[in-house]
């Protein structure tokens, strides 16, 4: 790519390289650094980091709490309305009928899961626990995912902001905070490399390095479309994959939800599904 870019336009490998990677931050002609960028860009890497953190601590607690975790990820739906109303009175996205009733039937299956207390079986994890204890790890479980989905909706914002604003496209912010947050992140990772953490094998490198790798590539589609888009129907969409996470729990984990549950679950995506049926 790099020598068809220099190919097209003539130019050396410096001034491509400005061109490409620095153009968002630094305008070499003027020698102007480009200030607000690089502050929202810290911004969207420590939300970037903050978000992955979070996900990974609400798992942790649903699988303590036995909990299928695609129940807890419907939690994230929140973001929904949160987009509509935020972006309603930000950026003048409109909201229909349609959107309203879909974002208060997904606040109830959000209440709903967050409140049932159905019994959940698995085959696999330990059976050490209290249902006591249970309870308080599917409470920080939910609270979490919740607060993951409002982390979410400020970056769809700030991403929207610096579009129209700044003219900063959300492909590259989404990518310049994954990369700034990956290098910061490598660099702190070392140090437990070199310590001879148990936890930092070469098999976990690969798993988290494919994984990783497809949450950057969602994160970069899903935070483009967005931004371009309506925010509060296209944040609908991205919610349903609490679907998949549910099925692909109950087979690799054998981690069941209870009816209740499954119901409150249903509750909230189906109000996703109110929002992006065709009129």
């Amino acid at each position: 790519m790099q020598r068809i870019y220099m190919k097209i336009h003539g130019a050396n490998f410096r001034d491509s390289f400005f061109h490409i990677w620095l153009r968002n931050f630094y305008d070499r002609p003027s020698g102007r650094v480009n200030r607000a960028n690089l502050f929202h860009l810290g911004i969207r890497s420590c939300n970037f980091f903050a978000l992955s953190f979070l996900m990974i601590i609400a798992s942790h607690y649903a699988t303590l709490a036995h909990v299928n975790f695609g129940i807890i990820a419907s939690c994230l739906c929140i973001s929904t309305p949160l987009n509509c109303i935020l972006m309603y009175f930000l950026f003048k996205e409109k909201l229909t009928p349609r959107h309203i009733i879909g974002t208060l039937i997904i606040l109830v299956g959000v209440i709903f899961v967050s409140l049932s207390k159905g019994q959940v079986h698995s085959q696999i994890l330990p059976d050490s626990t209290t249902q006591n204890d249970r309870d308080a790890f599917k409470l920080i479980s939910v609270s979490l995912a919740l607060l993951t989905g409002c982390l979410s909706s400020t970056r769809t914002l700030q991403a929207k902001f610096v579009s129209k604003r700044y003219e900063y496209s959300p492909m590259d912010f989404s990518i310049d905070g994954g990369l700034f947050c990956g290098i910061v992140l490598g660099v702190m990772a070392m140090g437990y490399w070199v310590s001879g953490n148990q936890g930092y094998t070469w098999h976990n490198f690969w798993v988290t390095f494919v994984s990783s790798t497809l949450q950057m590539i969602t994160s970069v589609i899903a935070l483009n479309a967005q931004v371009k888009g309506l925010a509060g129907p296209t944040s609908a969409i991205i919610s349903t994959n609490s679907i998949i996470q549910t099925i692909l729990n109950a087979i690799f984990l054998a981690v069941y939800p209870s009816y209740m549950q499954i119901i409150a679950s249903g509750i909230a995506i189906s109000g996703v599904i109110i929002m992006v049926l065709p009129k």
